[in-house]
């Protein structure tokens, strides 16, 4: 059951980032884009309280693709 949970998690993660970051946008909707997409993946507590800085594209990616401490990251729902 949770490692169907899991899967699920990831790839509506994946899904997400795939659609809404494939272009460079101006600065004032990429910071909205940013946010929005934290919003959508519950991260954005924990990307204000690790970064205290306005969303960009490099930490948000590491957020929610590679940190290990992030419940919603995608590393975090595919480890053993």
């Amino acid at each position: 059951f949770k490692i169907g949970q899991r899967i699920e998690q990831a790839l509506l993660t994946c899904s997400l980032l795939r659609s809404n970051l494939v272009f460079r946008q101006e600065s004032s909707t990429e910071y909205i884009l940013l946010e929005d997409l934290l919003i959508l993946t519950e991260s954005l507590h924990t990307y204000r309280v690790r970064y205290r800085a306005a969303p960009s594209y490099l930490p948000v990616l590491h957020l929610l693709l590679l940190d290990p401490g992030n419940p919603r990251s995608i590393r975090y729902q595919t480890r053993k």
